[in-house]
């Protein structure tokens, strides 16, 4: 499987799978049990939604940062550069949105089935 990012959007897949680590030795330690992140599920939701605040955030910070302005040599023109931080064209902040709104499925598919 090929994986396409541009800039930071690569954390799209870094964050959610620190967040699982980070909830999962959590969740063991407090409760003193290794397997109670696999057998719950609101450490799942909660890893979910850690993963979705940072990413919003950090793809707001990422992507409305202001644009470069580099001036060529030969032509003495202006240029902007904007570097996107995306994930399979998906901007790094939205991915927040859909990681949230999985926590969400997971909850409403669990209260319904």
């Amino acid at each position: 499987m090929i994986f396409i990012w541009r800039g930071a959007g690569g954390l799209a897949i870094l964050i959610p799978i620190a967040a699982c680590l980070i909830m999962n030795f959590g969740t063991a330690k407090a409760f003193n049990e290794t397997t109670y992140f696999q057998e719950n599920l609101w450490p799942k939701v909660a890893a979910l939604w850690l993963t979705a605040i940072v990413s919003w955030f950090v793809g707001r910070y990422l992507n409305t940062r202001p644009a470069r302005t580099l001036i060529d040599r030969n032509t003495g023109q202006e240029v902007s550069e904007r570097l996107v931080h995306d994930f399979i064209f998906i901007r790094l902040e939205y991915w927040g949105l859909i990681f949230a709104a999985i926590g969400l499925g997971l909850i409403l598919f669990r209260q319904f089935s």
